[in-house]
């Protein structure tokens, strides 16, 4: 007669693992070895390998584009390539509205794949509203003065971690970052394997009118200094309720 698993494993294998018995298969999947909670706090996971129609594509600049590739990819077979034009004001960006989950603790993640040259700027941002009140979340990565940013306010940014701002060798990344809604702070920026304290930087929050409640998630690649170029996006994560 077979042994079924002890009801304590059962219940971590079913709701910590997606109710897959090995990691490995988890990891293989994710494109991660974390293991996050999926008592429904897991409400992004994007792979860019279908197709953009649920992103919403902007561009300025001619020859700014928004495309899946298969160029680099970080999992599977496909990424999404934000090429912003050698223009004062080029840019390229994804954005896409996610349901807002409450005054939690909200994390996100993404593989990302520096320029090869200075001058331009990513931006991974979170704007959440909630009736009339608008909380700006997010990170830059400032390959111009190789600086990783928080932001702090409406369009205002602080370094927080120096890196180097632009890589020839296309070696994926990994940038996650965590607020907290509750409490009005940013909490935690990984980058690769660096870990930097943000509890000391408040979120940006602003009014508007209108009772729509929504979390409006964007990446967009931004010339600064004139200078554009590529960035290689994969593996998007949004999470609520992390410990």
């Amino acid at each position: 007669m077979g042994k079924d698993l002890p009801d304590g494993t059962r219940k971590m294998v079913l709701e910590f693992s997606g109710g897959l018995v090995g990691l490995e298969e988890l990891a293989a999947r994710l494109g991660s070895i974390v293991p996050f909670d999926m008592q429904g706090n897991v409400f992004l996971r994007e792979d860019f390998e279908g197709t953009l129609v649920d992103w919403t594509s902007q561009t300025a600049g001619v020859g700014s584009a928004v495309a899946l590739t298969v160029d680099y990819y970080h999992s599977k077979s496909y990424s999404v390539n934000l090429k912003a034009a050698t223009l004062a004001g080029a840019y390229a960006r994804l954005k896409r509205y996610l349901p807002h989950l409450g005054s939690k603790k909200y994390g996100f993640t993404c593989a990302v794949i520096l320029p090869s040259t200075h001058g331009c700027a990513l931006k991974f941002m979170a704007t959440l509203k909630k009736s009339a009140v608008l909380t700006y979340a997010g990170v830059e990565i400032e390959n111009e003065d190789g600086y990783i940013k928080v932001r702090t306010a409406v369009d205002s940014w602080t370094n927080v971690l120096a890196i180097p701002g632009h890589d020839d060798n296309y070696t994926w990344h990994l940038l996650e970052w965590y607020c907290d809604l509750a409490t009005g702070y940013h909490t935690l920026l990984r980058w690769d394997d660096t870990e930097i304290d943000l509890s000391a930087y408040a979120l940006g929050t602003a009014a508007e009118a209108g009772t729509d409640t929504y979390c409006l998630l964007e990446c967009g690649y931004y010339a600064t200094s004139n200078l554009g170029g590529d960035y290689y996006v994969d593996d998007i994560v949004a999470v609520r309720n992390v410990p």
